[in-house]
């Protein structure tokens, strides 16, 4: 797997234990959008 990849899954772990997007994208510093977008490449 390469970083995009990982970083990917990491993503969706987070909004798994967060349990929203937004929570999500706080956690990691990014806007919601970004997540959802990095969420919809998986």
């Amino acid at each position: 797997m390469n970083s995009m990849e990982w970083d990917c899954i990491r993503i969706f772990l987070a909004v798994a234990e967060q349990g929203s997007m937004s929570a999500a994208a706080q956690v990691v510093g990014m806007f919601q959008p970004t997540v959802s977008r990095q969420i919809l490449a998986l």
